[in-house]
């Protein structure tokens, strides 16, 4: 059992505990407006890899290539669709 004591501060803590929440909150919505007001892109920066690191990569698999280069492997598979699909000439499709 508890003491009324104990039945007094709880309720109160919960509410100190939301009311820091919601301030968190308040707090990063207004930065993220701020940052998208100034023109800012928001979240973390997109890795690149250049061209010359992909061929260095080639004959790797996709993890092993992102251990080798220092990226994730989502990074090595995003450049590696990517180079796949800018490199079609359409120059001769007439």
């Amino acid at each position: 059992m508890t003491s009324g004591a104990v039945n007094c501060r709880l309720p109160s803590f919960g509410a100190i505990a939301e009311f820091e929440r919601a301030r968190i909150v308040e707090r990063v919505r207004a930065g993220l407006a701020r940052r998208a007001a100034q023109g800012k892109p928001l979240g973390r920066p997109r890795q690149t890899i250049s061209d010359s690191e992909l061929a260095r990569a080639s004959g790797l698999s996709t993890r092993k290539a992102a251990a080798l280069l220092g990226v994730s492997h989502a990074a090595v598979h995003r450049a590696r669709t990517v180079s796949k699909t800018s490199r079609i000439d359409l120059t001769d499709c007439a």
